[in-house]
């Protein structure tokens, strides 16, 4: 059973960092779900990542989240991983491979497993097996970067500096969603659907008819950290 206390890494980054950042609107560039700056997260690439989840999901036998939540999940993360990319980059701060691999090591015997990882990844993350690695290396980034912006400052105004960049550097960049996958909500600053509950038909995985269940907006899926 996961700690409470290690329920905080992943998408909780997310709630904490773009309160604001980030307004829906069509993004410009055809079939893109999301855009930062030059780079733009396909909607076939978005739909590759969904499927993936749910085929993670369906081998676990749990039941499968609303299909919106996925999608919500996915965009939030790419997002905040491609403005956090730059913030770093800017503040020349690095995250190494050994530090990622010693990181998901620690992580996957929490989980006990590999596979127990991936399924946590995806039923309460929305993170395809792949995408883990980078999940992680901007946790760690998120976790550096306060200190790189405010070196004598307290936690406190280490973090609040933290927000002020992401927030500047999201609108400098001209960060864009596609608003089918809803807007984002400033007191969360998470994505939300203006529809709430919806209906949503089965999907085909692996030759089988997965029914997702309905819910809300995106949440805060999490993996397990130290």
């Amino acid at each position: 059973m996961i700690r409470p206390t290690l329920r905080r890494f992943s998408w909780l980054l997310v709630a904490a960092l773009v309160v604001g950042a980030v307004t829906a609107c069509t993004p410009s560039k055809s079939g893109a779900a999301a855009i930062v700056g030059d780079q733009s997260l396909s909607q076939a690439t978005l739909n590759q990542q969904a499927l993936e989840v749910l085929t993670v999901i369906d081998q676990s036998g749990q039941p499968a989240p609303d299909i919106a939540t996925i999608n919500q999940s996915i965009v939030s993360s790419w997002v905040t991983q491609h403005v956090l990319a730059v913030i770093a980059a800017d503040h020349h701060v690095t995250v190494s491979d050994a530090e990622v691999s010693a990181f998901l090591d620690k992580v996957t015997k929490q989980s006990g497993g590999q596979d127990k990882l991936e399924q946590t990844a995806a039923s309460q993350g929305g993170t395809p097996p792949e995408s883990i690695p980078d999940l992680i290396k901007f946790y760690l980034i998120s976790q550096k970067l306060p200190l790189a912006l405010l070196p004598n400052g307290s936690a406190t105004d280490q973090n609040a500096a933290l927000v002020q960049a992401v927030d500047a550097t999201a609108q400098q960049l001209g960060v864009r969603v596609n608003p089918r996958y809803g807007q984002w909500d400033p007191k969360t600053g998470k994505l939300q659907s203006e529809l709430g509950q919806l209906s949503v038909p089965a999907t085909q995985v692996d030759g089988r008819s997965i029914t997702p269940t309905t819910g809300g907006g995106a949440g805060t899926g999490t993996l397990p950290a130290p």
